[in-house]
């Protein structure tokens, strides 16, 4: 999931003036890249993760 939201993050094409190429690819690109870190963010508030308390009461 987050490995396409960073190639799309990193990868742009810009001129030899350092202008963006193409700047509706890299709208586009910036829009994937902000929904799936928007679903990445979700799906961690979703996780039930471990507490502190959780992983002292499996040690013992």
């Amino acid at each position: 999931m987050f490995d396409s939201a960073f190639d799309a993050l990193r990868s742009a094409q810009v001129n030899r003036f350092g202008v963006y190429a193409d700047t509706s690819i890299r709208y586009r690109d910036l829009i994937a890249a902000r929904d799936e870190i928007a679903a990445a963010i979700e799906a961690m508030k979703a996780t039930d993760w471990p507490t502190n308390a959780d992983y002292d009461a499996a040690e013992q």
